[in-house]
């Protein structure tokens, strides 16, 4: 009896090396994109927790300043004011009164109720540096 003869059309079982190759490449190429989507998701989240903690700070100290006197409040010049946030986040508050070029069309406004009022957040950046956000506001205080 005589051997068959292989068809050229049929392949035997398996993987050649460059399939297996492109695969990896390509797995790799994939998992690295995950990896590096990852990274960046988790450092834009921290500085976004580091950027919301100062905005807190500085609308807790914002709530403190309507709670005071206004005597009060007009003696705070350079000051800091305590907060529930992170230790390393510090608001210094700067309060004077308010002029004629802080408000456009002050017509009979009566500015003695007002205070200008600066609010310097200083804080650790993500990159472990000092930072500083600076809030200003016009508060009417009776």
């Amino acid at each position: 009896m005589k051997p068959r003869a292989r068809s050229a059309g049929c392949h035997q079982g398996g993987f050649s090396i460059l399939e297996v190759l492109v695969a990896t490449l390509l797995i790799s190429i994939g998992a690295s994109v995950l990896v590096m989507s990852a990274r960046t998701s988790k450092t834009g989240q921290a500085r976004s927790k580091v950027y919301g903690d100062a905005v807190t700070a500085s609308k807790e100290v914002l709530e403190e300043l309507h709670i005071m006197s206004l005597a009060d409040i007009s003696r705070l010049n350079g000051v800091y004011i305590p907060h529930s946030q992170d230790t390393t986040t510090k608001v210094l508050v700067t309060v004077r009164g308010v002029r004629a070029t802080d408000v456009g069309n002050f017509g009979t406004l009566d500015t003695s109720s007002l205070r200008y009022i600066t609010l310097r957040v200083r804080f650790i950046s993500q990159a472990k540096s000092q930072s500083e956000k600076v809030f200003t506001t016009i508060l009417y205080k009776q």
